[in-house]
């Protein structure tokens, strides 16, 4: 499986995504920006987050956004401010769900501790798991060879263009 740093490395270096829809902070969370973050989190963040988090604060890529924390540049959310203050009955069988991102089309990320990333449609409250983490969601389902069930065939074309995904 492949390291979402690595992924997000690939993705911004083809030069595909929509610049007007894209937000990439210059730094990642620093040890002050997890403390103060985590202090408000329902749980720690785990180590496939916070490895991304360290890298950038936060993403925002035309289809997926990434929440950051603490100090977090304008056009980015920060984690705290969006966790489900009343968990919908569908999350109720995840172990400690977060939310640790969306997309323009209204669905949340949330991530439990066991690792899986699940989608949460907030129009309909329909549950779908997605990835076995992050690095499988962004790594397999956004940026691989599932993104067509995620995004669609223009979403796969686009990534074939660019070099992404045979």
């Amino acid at each position: 499986m492949t390291d979402a740093v690595e992924v997000i490395e690939r993705v911004l270096k083809a030069g595909f995504l929509s610049a007007g829809l894209t937000v990439i902070p210059d730094r990642g969370a620093t040890r002050a920006d997890f403390d103060e973050e985590e202090r408000l989190l329902p749980r720690p963040l785990s180590h496939v987050v916070r490895r991304l988090l360290a890298r950038w604060n936060g993403l925002n890529l035309d289809v997926v956004r990434l929440y950051g924390c603490g100090s977090v540049v304008n056009g980015i959310k920060r984690l705290s401010p969006h966790q489900l203050r009343l968990a919908p009955d569908e999350l109720r069988n995840l172990d400690k769900p977060m939310v640790i991102g969306s997309d323009p089309s209204g669905f949340v990320y949330v991530e439990d501790t066991r690792g899986p990333v699940w989608s949460l449609d907030t129009d309909g409250g329909e549950l779908t798991r997605l990835g076995d983490n992050l690095d499988d969601f962004l790594g397999r389902v956004v940026f691989g060879e599932d993104a067509e069930a995620f995004a669609g065939g223009d979403w796969v074309r686009t990534l074939r263009d660019a070099g992404l995904i045979t």
